[in-house]
């Protein structure tokens, strides 16, 4: 079970660090710069990438909020949403530290620092990519971590479609965890969908899924499914996209999957960073981190504090679960 907790963390990072370089170029500019393609591996920043002023291991601020969780929760021993939104207001009024955060994200704790608590109806991905720390601190327990993934992605962000992406997110997250038999098989896998559909609220969200559905039926390949899906910052298409590639060939040929994740630039670019880090977190839940290269692995950015953060939450949970 360690493992799953360190292919989480360790591979939504790695998602997120490769993504980060060149996020939101078209295929076109991707082409021209790197040539050896597919990128497996991390990569020097585009120029024109918002990440051009990082190095090819390090991590856009997409895990930056994941980590003040993980962290919250291993300093807190539990989850505590004010202990957590201390860290975020710390690093949200250090701008020298920021690596292109989502504006969102900021303008949610500047509000909430003023008091302000209404509105944030964001509609970005960034919302939802800190649900990993509670559906692992929480895996023994869907309807819990449900709670406690709705909980932490409110905090900023409160539209209906990032809502319902926490809820999926952390649904596929629990059960990769566990190795629900509901992910054996293709078909199976389209009966959970249809089934989680039931839970989310936004017609926007069922009308996703029923894509989802549609592109497993039918195999689609990832160009295919990037026009259908999307691969845009906003939650359904990246998170659509994200889950898409789990259920299509994440199970069966998990890195293959992942290389396929966080290439998803087309013709309007992409938010491959998002969509690594997603993809990277679900393949991890399921496989855990034996399913990434060695070298992903030792050349990360702080990746000793990485894999501290993951046993840390696995070791609390257990104790939970033992009470």
């Amino acid at each position: 079970m360690k493992e799953k907790f360190r292919g989480i963390v360790l591979g939504s990072a790695i998602g997120d660090a490769i993504g980060k370089s060149f996020e939101e170029l078209d295929i076109y500019q991707v082409e021209d710069f790197y040539r050896d393609l597919p990128i497996t591996t991390f990569v020097e920043p585009h120029p024109s990438s918002p990440a051009f002023f990082q190095a090819p291991n390090e991590t856009s601020d997409e895990t930056t909020i994941a980590r003040l969780l993980l962290e919250s929760i291993v300093e807190s021993k539990k989850l505590d949403i004010y202990n957590y939104f201390d860290k975020l207001k710390s690093w949200a009024f250090s701008e020298n530290i920021h690596r292109y955060p989502d504006p969102f994200i900021l303008k949610a704790i500047y509000n909430l620092s003023n008091n302000i608590t209404e509105g944030f109806r964001f509609s970005s991905v960034e919302g939802i990519l800190r649900v990993i720390a509670v559906s692992m601190l929480h895996f023994d327990n869907e309807e819990l971590s449900e709670e406690a993934a709705k909980l932490v992605t409110a905090l900023t962000h409160r539209s209906s479609e990032v809502l319902d992406a926490a809820i999926l997110f952390n649904a596929f997250l629990v059960k990769a965890i566990n190795n629900d038999e509901m992910l054996d098989t293709i078909e199976n896998r389209i009966e959970l969908l249809n089934i989680l559909s039931s839970k989310v609220n936004s017609q926007n969200t069922k009308k996703t899924i029923g894509v989802i559905i549609d592109a497993l039926e039918s195999g689609y390949s990832k160009e295919k499914a990037i026009l259908s899906i999307g691969n845009g910052s906003y939650v359904l298409e990246s998170f659509g996209l994200s889950l898409y590639y789990f259920l299509s060939e994440g199970i069966e040929y998990p890195f293959e999957a992942f290389v396929n994740a966080i290439n998803s630039y087309w013709e309007f670019g992409g938010d491959t960073d998002a969509i690594g880090f997603i993809t990277g977190a679900l393949i991890g839940a399921y496989h855990g981190y034996e399913f990434l290269p060695e070298d992903l692995i030792s050349n990360l950015e702080n990746k000793e504090h990485y894999i501290y953060l993951a046993d840390s939450i696995y070791n609390l949970a257990k104790t939970i679960y033992q009470k």
